[in-house]
């Protein structure tokens, strides 16, 4: 037990994985008071950023896979690099979370996707085809 520590907080969603006698049987036999909190229910707010890129680490990079614990940490500091700075994010439409954390200007695409659209149209608009439109 540590020196001073009364309590702990431990703050979970409402899944199952957080919500079963595995885990009340640890929170009951712990050396510390623990007291478990449900987001959006116990507490006014959720761990719902974080949960979305652990399921995403989960889905895209660790499915299907076999790893070594030493191989592990080396593979995940790889796919965060990658989800981060090569791969654009379907929010940021075109762009990746480091360029928009770089450069918060670049949050709002809809200038940007605005711009290309009236200059798509008037490029259609002065191409010559050689048929006669209604």
């Amino acid at each position: 037990m540590c020196p001073g520590i009364k309590y702990a907080i431990r703050i979970v969603d409402g899944g199952s994985e957080n919500n079963n006698s595995t885990v009340q049987n640890f929170i009951k036999n712990c050396q510390i008071d623990v007291h478990k909190k449900i987001a959006l229910k116990d507490v006014l707010f959720s761990n719902s950023l974080i949960e979305g890129n652990n399921r995403i680490l989960k889905q895209t990079y660790l499915k299907n896979i076999e790893l070594s614990s030493i191989e592990l940490e080396d593979y995940i500091s790889q796919s965060i690099t990658e989800y981060n700075s090569e791969k654009p994010h379907y929010f940021h439409k075109i762009y990746t979370p480091d360029e928009v954390y770089g450069n918060p200007e670049l949050k709002d695409t809809k200038i940007f996707f605005s711009k290309l659209n009236i200059e798509r149209i008037e490029a259609n608009k002065a191409f010559v085809c050689g048929k006669v439109c209604p």
